[in-house]
């Protein structure tokens, strides 16, 4: 009985702590970050993929200055450690990723 009080506890308390996770979009969402470079390396029409000033805009630009900040940190490395052809893409992303970005 005791053990039948517990299963019927467990399966009517888990749904309501799983779903206190996500009680909003914004809690949850993970945006799907875009962007692009033109011929002198700089990047534009980033998260242009959601309407500008909208809430889910803000989160992928801010997301994205997460995103190219690491990018950068790892193109540097890759220029550092690397040499030939591999060092000239790491070149190409430090142009790239390390221009200032504000979203």
């Amino acid at each position: 009985m005791v053990r039948n009080l517990l299963i019927i506890i467990v399966i009517f308390v888990s749904p309501i702590v799983v779903a206190d996770k996500c009680r909003t979009d914004s809690a949850c969402f993970k945006p799907h970050i875009t962007w692009k470079w033109d011929s002198n390396y700089r990047l534009y029409d980033v998260c242009s993929n959601y309407a500008s000033g909208h809430w889910k805009y803000r989160h992928c630009r801010g997301d994205a200055q997460r995103l190219f900040k690491q990018k950068c940190k790892d193109a540097k490395k890759g220029e550092r450690v690397t040499d030939g052809a591999t060092k000239k893409l790491h070149e190409r992303d430090v142009k790239i990723y390390c221009s200032t970005f504000r979203p």
